[in-house]
């Protein structure tokens, strides 16, 4: 405990003694600052501290006070607005029906803009409505997604919960990073805002004064003259004489002549040897589709004559009866015509053997022969003489024919006999179309398998094109083509690109026009100038 000792003031009564300090002026400051010293600090600090507390509770209670009236007040003014809204709805009311009066309106006038007026609130209502709803889902959508906002934000609170300590200690520097970006972000929004109010001000500013117009306008052209001027002393000191250009676009252009006369040449060598290529690639392709049509010939016949096999082997059975059934058909004709013709022949040979006796037979009885036709009766039997010799001549024709074709039949029959189909025949002409199905089989194979080496051989000439195609685009000879037809194409726009420069500078050259522009805006700019400090002075 520190103790300062102080010296005793010495007053007219002699030395007097220190008082103690007390609460009136200054602070306590006793020597002894022992345990009634700090209670009586305390009490004093609890005494201003309950002081404070009745002052704030009076306050308290009085911003209730207010705070209950201002909510009366606020009420009572509620209602005397809608009060006064009311009214003033009914004085327009009143309004348009003194107006209707005075303009001497009909009353049927005022029923159909009434009606018009509810059709209109009634339409109005309907939008209300619909506009509610509308709200309502809204609203809806709206809590739905805050709910899945919510779900969301729980979802990430997982995540960030069950990543490793790793992860989240690169999260928090990543949402600080964040934070710290959205702090500058906010920086550099308020400066821009405060530079975009500035600049309106400032235009606002220029807009008022005409005089600071034309300042700007004079500014931005002194900053194009600057700019322009440097662009002339940057010129004039890389600028060569104009007969050191012109010599020196001379040889370039005579160098480009000869690069692309060099270039022409090695492009039509090239072309030469790409027609030579291409005539090469063509000569193959027309090679590979000769064969290929002379094999797809081949391969068709032999796909007809296979066809015509199978559909002979299909229809060989029903062949076989058809002709079996036509066969017999004709044994019996031939039978039933050599009946006819031996009947036939009975008749002839009993005819001509007994002629007397079927005359004789025919001839009427001698008593009812009559004598008065006996002329008629001799010329009728002449008549019918005739007609069976004639029919005898045709008789004997007949038989002739009937027996040469007798003796055809015969040897028909004969040869059919000898070249009946027996089973032992079938068979062998079964065998002999299975050994030719098996050749043409064996032949359809063998084409296939050919098929197959010309589509290998097409594979591999195929193969052999694309890497000529690809040796081409590999050359260096072809590349070098591509680039010197590059080189040409560029160099003949160097060449146009000098010639407008060539024109540009020879334009360039004149400076007087720019240096009396240059002039005369400096003249005006300091005439302007004199006048406005005049003005000013």
């Amino acid at each position: 405990m520190n103790i300062n000792v102080t010296e005793r003031p010495i007053t007219q009564h002699g030395v007097a003694g220190l008082r103690p300090g007390t609460a009136r002026g200054l602070s306590m400051t006793r020597q002894i600052q022992d345990k009634r010293y700090y209670i009586g600090l305390m009490q004093l600090k609890i005494r201003e501290l309950s002081q404070e507390i009745a002052v704030i509770f009076k306050d308290i209670e009085d911003q209730t006070k207010e705070r209950a009236t201002y909510i009366h007040y606020d009420k009572r003014a509620k209602d005397l607005a809608m009060e006064l809204t009311t009214l003033q709805g009914q004085l327009a009311d009143y309004n348009i029906i003194v107006d209707k009066m005075t303009s001497d309106v009909g009353k049927e006038i005022i029923e159909q803009e009434t009606e018009e007026l509810a059709t209109k609130n009634e339409q109005n209502l309907l939008k209300i409505e619909d506009m509610f709803e509308e709200r309502k889902e809204l609203e809806q959508k709206l809590t739905k997604i805050e709910k899945q906002l919510e779900d969301e934000k729980k979802r990430t609170e997982r995540l960030i919960e069950s990543m490793d300590f790793n992860m989240k200690e690169k999260y928090d520097e990543l949402s600080k990073e964040k934070a710290k970006l959205q702090e500058k972000t906010n920086a550099l929004q308020q400066e821009l805002d405060e530079l975009y109010k500035e600049q309106a001000y400032l235009e606002e500013e220029i807009t008022l004064s005409p005089l600071k117009q034309e300042a700007v306008k004079l500014h931005l052209k002194i900053i194009e003259m600057e700019e322009k001027r440097d662009k002339l002393k940057e010129e004039e000191k890389h600028r060569i004489s104009p007969e050191e250009e012109r010599g020196k676009l001379l040889q370039k252009i005579k160098q480009d002549n000869l690069d692309i006369a060099a270039a022409e040449a090695q492009l039509t060598e090239k072309k030469k040897q790409v027609q030579e290529t291409e005539q090469k690639l063509e000569q193959l392709e027309t090679d590979m589709e000769d064969t290929q049509t002379e094999k797809q010939a081949k391969f068709k016949e032999l796909r007809k004559r296979e066809e015509v096999i199978e559909q002979f082997m299909s229809s060989f059975e029903q062949n076989k009866d058809d002709e079996t059934r036509k066969m017999d058909r004709l044994e019996n004709t031939i039978v039933e015509y050599l009946e006819n013709i031996s009947n036939m022949l009975n008749v002839d040979i009993d005819f001509i053997g007994n002629d007397e006796i079927a005359i004789l037979n025919n001839l009427p009885p001698f008593n009812d022969y009559d004598y008065s036709k006996s002329d008629q009766s001799f010329e009728k039997l002449t008549k019918e003489n005739l007609k069976l010799q004639q029919i005898y001549s045709e008789m004997e024709m007949l038989e002739q024919k009937i027996q040469a074709e007798f003796v055809d039949l015969n040897e028909r029959m004969g040869n059919k006999d000898n070249k009946s189909i027996t089973p032992e025949d079938l068979e062998s002409f079964k065998a002999k179309l299975t050994l030719k199905q098996g050749q043409l089989i064996a032949e359809c194979e063998q084409l296939k398998h050919q098929q197959l080496e010309c589509e290998e051989e097409i594979k591999t000439i195929q193969f052999e094109y694309d890497e000529i195609k690809q040796r081409l685009e590999s050359n260096d000879i072809y590349t070098q083509i591509s680039v010197l037809e590059n080189t040409m194409d560029k160099l003949l726009e160097e060449h146009k690109k000098i010639q407008d420069f060539i024109v540009k500078e020879e334009k360039r050259g004149n400076y007087d026009p720019i240096r009396k522009d240059t002039f005369n805006s400096i003249n005006i700019y300091n005439s302007m100038l004199k006048e406005n400090l005049k003005t000013i002075y």
